[in-house]
C-alpha cells in the first residue's frame, strides 16, 4: 500500500514553508481604455430589460439601446472578415452605450446566464461532479500526514509563482520558475521517504498501476481550488514525482498575451483547429482559454477528452462534459467514437497521436462539428504533415482534400524567455484560407 499510518501518540511538527531567493516582479498597472463621451439619454425609472439571449448585442438591440443607424454601423463592422469583435463589444468600443446602460445590460445578461446554468444543473448532473478528487476511491488517504505535506508544498509552489515542483529521491525540493530550476534550502529527502510521500496521494488501483507500468499520470485538487498534474515514475534511484501547477480559473486570452485573432476560431460552426507546439509550451492553457470563450458566449454542448483532466470548466452558457482517459473512457478513439452519438457541438481532443483518433477527429470536423486538437510539433506547416503521416500513403490524398475543406487554422506556439527573465509565448498562426491554398 505504501501508506504511512499516523502515530496517535506523536503530534507532527508544523512543516515550514519553502524558502527561495526570488526577486519580486512588479507589473505596471493596466492603462485605462479611452472612451468617447456617451450620448445623453432621457432620465426615467429603469424598467426590467427584455432578455432572450445571453449575447450582449442581442440585448442592446432588443431593448432599443441602439438607434437604427448605430445598429447598422455595428453590423457592417461585424460583417468585415478582419473583425473579431461581437456586435455588443463593437457598440461599446464606438461609444454608443453609456456606463449606466452598460451596467444594466450586464446585470440582465448575468441573471439570464445564471438562470440557464440553474436549468442545466437541474436537467443533468454537472460534469465536474464526475471528476474524481485526489486519491480516487480511497479518499481517506488524503488525511494522512504525507499527502497533506505534498499539498502544502504544492500550495507554497503556487505562492512562489512557479510552474513545476520536482520531488526527487535524494534531493531537496526543486521548483521551475520562468523556465529556470531552483533548489529549496531544505535538506535532501531520502528515497524511501519520497516513495512513501508520493504513494500517499494514490489510490490502491493507482499504486498497482504504478508498480505494473512503472509510471502513472493523474491530477490532484489543492485546497485553494487550483490543481496539479502529477507524473510519478520509477528511476534508478527510486521514485520521483513531477507536478505541473494548474490555476483554479481558466485564464482569458488577454492575460496570456495571446493574439486577439485567435478568438476568431471560436466563432466557427464546424471545422478543425489544431493547437501545436513542444511539450510544456502552453497548448493546454491556450485550448482552455478558447473553450472558455465559447462557454461564456455561446450555447453549445462541449465534450472534452483529456489525459488527464487539467482545467475544470464550469457550465456557463454552454454545457461542458469532461472525460478523462482511463477513468471515464478507455481511450481517445473510444471516447471520440462515443462523442459523435452524444449530441456535441464542439469536441476537444487532448492529444491526436494515432491514426484512429486523427481519422475520427477529421470525420467529426467534416460532418458539422467544431473540433479542437493538440499536436506535439514545432511549426504550423509541419503539423499538417504530421496529420497526413498518421495515415497510410494510399489514404493521404483523400485526407489532404478533407483538410483543405475543413481545416480552420493551426496555432503553433512555444515559450521563450523575455529580457526580464519571464517566459512569454511566441506564436505563428496559419489560417484556414492559407491552408486551403497550400493544399491545393
Amino acid at each position: 500500500m505504501g501508506v504511512m499510518r499516523k502515530d496517535p501518540k506523536k503530534t507532527p511538527a508544523a512543516q515550514p514553508d519553502l524558502e527561495f531567493d526570488l526577486a519580486s516582479i512588479s507589473l505596471p498597472p493596466p492603462l485605462p481604455i479611452p472612451r468617447p463621451p456617451p450620448p445623453p439619454r432621457s432620465a426615467g425609472a429603469p424598467t426590467r430589460l427584455k432578455v432572450t439571449s445571453g449575447l450582449l448585442g442581442t440585448i442592446l438591440v432588443d431593448n432599443g439601446f441602439l438607434t437604427p443607424e448605430q445598429r447598422d454601423a455595428c453590423l457592417r463592422i461585424s460583417s468585415d472578415p478582419a473583425n473579431i469583435l461581437p456586435l455588443g463589444e463593437i457598440a461599446i468600443e464606438r461609444g454608443y452605450i453609456d456606463r449606466d446602460v452598460l451596467n444594466r445590460v450586464l446585470d440582465a445578461q448575468r441573471r439570464h446566464v445564471d438562470g440557464v446554468h440553474r436549468e442545466q444543473s437541474r436537467a443533468v448532473p454537472l460534469p465536474e461532479a464526475l471528476i474524481e478528487p485526489a486519491g480516487g476511491k480511497d479518499r481517506g488517504k488524503d488525511n494522512s500526514r504525507e499527502a497533506g505535506q505534498i499539498l502544502a508544498w504544492l500550495s507554497s509552489t503556487l505562492k512562489h509563482n512557479a510552474s513545476d515542483l520536482h520531488l526527487m529521491s535524494g534531493k531537496a525540493l526543486i521548483l521551475r520558475r520562468n523556465g529556470r530550476l531552483m533548489e529549496a534550502k531544505d535538506s535532501p529527502i531520502e528515497a524511501a521517504q519520497v516513495g512513501s510521500l508520493l504513494k500517499s496521494i494514490l489510490s490502491d488501483e493507482e499504486c498497482e498501476a504504478l508498480e505494473r507500468d512503472r509510471s502513472i499520470l493523474k491530477c490532484i485538487d489543492l485546497p485553494d481550488g487550483a490543481r496539479a498534474r502529477a507524473c510519478i515514475f520509477h528511476h534508478m534511484n527510486g521514485i520521483n514525482g513531477t507536478f505541473r501547477l494548474i490555476p483554479a480559473d481558466v485564464p482569458p486570452l488577454v492575460s496570456l498575451n495571446l493574439p486577439p485573432a485567435l478568438g476568431k476560431f471560436t466563432t466557427y460552426a464546424q471545422g478543425l483547429v489544431l493547437v501545436t507546439g513542444p511539450i510544456g509550451s502552453g497548448k493546454t492553457t491556450t485550448l482552455a482559454a478558447l473553450i472558455d470563450i465559447i462557454n461564456q458566449e455561446r450555447y453549445r454542448h462541449i465534450i472534452t477528452v483529456e489525459d488527464p483532466i487539467e482545467f475544470v470548466h464550469k457550465n456557463n452558457c454552454s454545457l461542458i462534459t469532461q472525460r478523462q482517459v482511463g477513468v471515464h473512457t478507455g481511450g481517445f478513439s473510444v471516447a471520440l467514437r462515443s462523442a459523435l452519438r452524444e449530441d456535441p457541438d464542439v469536441i476537444v481532443v487532448g492529444e491526436m497521436h494515432d491514426r484512429e483518433t486523427a481519422q475520427l477527429a477529421v470525420t467529426a470536423a467534416e460532418t458539422g462539428h467544431l473540433v479542437f486538437a493538440t499536436l506535439h510539433t514545432q511549426s504550423a506547416i509541419r503539423s499538417i504533415s504530421r496529420v497526413l503521416d498518421l495515415f497510410p500513403a494510399e489514404e493521404q490524398g483523400q485526407v489532404r482534400t478533407i483538410l483543405a475543406e475543413s481545416l480552420r487554422g493551426v496555432v503553433s506556439q512555444q515559450l521563450v524567455p523575455r529580457a526580464d527573465g519571464v517566459e512569454a509565448s511566441l506564436f505563428k498562426n496559419l489560417t484556414g484560407d492559407i491552408a486551403q491554398n497550400r493544399s491545393m
